[in-house]
């Protein structure tokens, strides 16, 4: 028995043994990879449930997102410093997570374009502004051109005669020569006749024949042959030395009529020429032109004789001065370009023709004033520019602006803004947002806060009929201007209504108003000031009116009219 328990007890001890050694290698990497794996995963797992509580569920607001507070019973705005959204409780944001913060904002509801923002706020958005300047337009214009010959100063040596060239003692291009010097030597047999022709002319002049006529004649003949060698292209000192020596030559020296640099040679030694026949081409390279193409408005100003600093590329180093010397009276139908040029002196030789010039120039504003401010000022969308100007402190008012030319960091107005007024320069989009969010005018829909157009209401309403009738005759700009408008300064009545007619548009000072009608032109010509405060009021929404009594307002003359008479009908009254 012992031996049988002793060997069934072997293989059960092996048995055993094995399987206590795997549960031990799995243990192990257990340990050593799932357990750490798993803690991430639990960890990953909690952050993400985190997350989710704190941007939807609201666990760690102060208050829910979408409950106004017993201290706060609603209507105010709140946002992160960060300005991510705009929300109508306090929280956190739903867009970074920060902390909300109150901003007050406040005005009249029929203050279609203005915003009262609390100073708090203010701070809050760095809502800053700067004033409209009045100055005048001075811009430096840098224009790249190129450097070309003063055609003033180009000339062309041609043969005088026919013949071939013997030889051409000027051969190449860029020689310097003066006035007088030999360039080439023709062989002409033409010539050599003339010169025949003139010495026999000569002979008959000096010889008497008694005849006075005849000696007349032969005097006659003697000048014109010798008139025709001058013409020929004989200097005057050669035909004289000619006919001092009796001996006529085959051969025309060729002189340069100007001093200059040879620019192209056109002939060479062998060659036939005809008279006319060009041989070289001079110029004078003591002055140049720099030749630039300009944007019609950037013409605008520019004086012949103005100064301009030129920058050459080959002399980036130096600058050159130089004068406008001529400005084109049509603009390009191609390039849609004015051309300018401008003459340089070139005495030493630095200006290279063909070479890259960069003019630097700043047309005369004549003493315009324009007004002018910050870019950053402007908020941009599409076609469309706006603005806003604090009127009163705290108070900004939404303006449509038209800008002008751009003045490095700044912009030209040509309407919109006066000089003067306060336009808010950092911040502007907090405030376009502060509209936005109210329901008003904003970069968004600059015309949201607009009375609402005639033709929406004329189907319910006569008055809105009859405004639509009267403005069906304006632009679309003036019909712009009248619905922003809305009321005539001086009768202080809507305008198309009462049976005015189509609003007129009358130049105040470079700023554009509508009337009601003519009879109002004189009043408001004569005291615009006034009638400028009636409509800031009434955009204001003050309700308060100028005009407080009928004797102050203007009279205006009716046409008489002839008015039928009328028979009433005989009517008896019942017993």
């Amino acid at each position: 028995m012992e031996e049988e328990n002793l060997q069934t007890d072997i293989p059960v001890s092996r048995k055993r043994g094995w399987q206590g050694t795997g549960f031990r290698v799995a243990a192990y990497w257990f340990n050593l990879v799932a357990q750490p794996l798993l803690a991430v995963i639990v960890v990953l797992g909690f952050a993400w449930l985190f997350g989710y509580a704190q941007r939807n569920l609201d666990w760690f607001n102060d208050a829910p997102s979408s409950v106004a507070t017993e201290e706060d019973p609603g209507g105010s705005q709140y946002a992160c410093s960060m300005l991510c959204v705009f929300v109508e409780a306090p929280g956190r944001c739903p867009v970074c997570g920060m902390q909300l913060q109150k901003i007050e904002t406040s005005g009249d509801p029929k203050d279609l374009f203005g915003v009262t923002i609390d100073p708090a706020a203010r701070r809050l958005a760095n809502i800053e502004t700067v004033a409209a300047l009045n100055m005048p337009v001075s811009v430096e214009s840098e224009v790249l051109g190129r450097i070309e010959y003063d055609e003033t100063s180009v000339s062309t040596v041609s043969a005088y005669v026919d013949g071939r060239i013997e030889k051409l003692l000027t051969n190449y291009t860029g020689a310097v020569i003066r006035s007088g010097d030999e360039i080439a030597v023709i062989y002409s047999p033409d010539l050599y006749a003339d010169q025949v022709g003139f010495l026999q002319a000569r002979n008959a002049a000096l010889e008497r024949t008694g005849n006075e006529r005849a000696d007349q004649a032969n005097q006659r003949l003697y000048k014109s042959a010798r008139q025709r060698l001058i013409e020929r292209g004989l200097p005057a000192a050669q035909v004289d030395a000619i006919e001092q020596s009796k001996v006529a030559s085959r051969r025309l020296k060729v002189h340069a009529s100007m001093s200059g640099t040879v620019i192209e040679r056109l002939v060479a030694e062998g060659d036939y020429v005809q008279a006319g026949t060009p041989i070289l081409k001079l110029a004078d390279l003591s002055t140049v032109w720099l030749m630039l193409e300009m944007y019609p408005e950037d013409v605008t100003g520019l004086k012949i004789g103005q100064a301009v600093s030129v920058e050459v590329q080959s002399r980036s180093a130096s600058m050159f001065e130089g004068k406008v010397s001529f400005v084109a009276p049509n603009v390009d139908a191609a390039t849609r370009t004015v051309r300018v040029r401008v003459a340089l002196a070139n005495d030493a030789g630095l200006i290279r023709v063909g070479d890259l010039g960069r003019a630097k120039i700043r047309p005369d504003s004549g003493g315009q004033q324009v007004v002018v401010v910050p870019r950053e000022c402007i908020l941009t969308s599409g076609s469309e520019s706006i603005a806003y100007v604090e009127t009163q402190p705290g108070r900004f008012e939404f303006r449509h602006v038209q800008v002008g030319r751009f003045l490095d960091d700044r912009v030209a107005i040509v309407s919109g803004i006066q000089p003067g007024e306060f336009v808010v320069a950092s911040g502007a989009f907090m405030v376009d947002s502060t509209f936005n969010i109210q329901g008003k005018a904003s970069l968004l829909d600059p015309y949201k806060a607009l009375p609402a157009t005639p033709s929406s209401l004329a189907e319910t309403d006569p008055e809105a009929r009859e405004i639509e009738e009267s403005f069906a005759g304006l632009s679309d700009g003036d019909r712009r201007l009248a619905l922003e408008q809305v009321i005539c300064p001086i009768t202080e009545v809507k305008l198309g209504t009462m049976g005015m007619g189509t609003p007129i548009k009358v130049d105040v000072n470079g700023t554009p108003v509508m009337i009601c009608c003519e009879g109002c032109r004189r009043s408001l010509l004569s005291d615009p000031g006034k009638y400028f405060e009636t409509l800031r009021r009434f955009k204001a929404g003050s309700g308060e009116r100028i005009t407080e009594t009928e004797e102050e307002l203007p009279q205006m003359e009716l046409p008489e009219m002839d008015l039928p008479e009328m028979e009433l009908p005989q009517m008896e009254l019942p017993k």
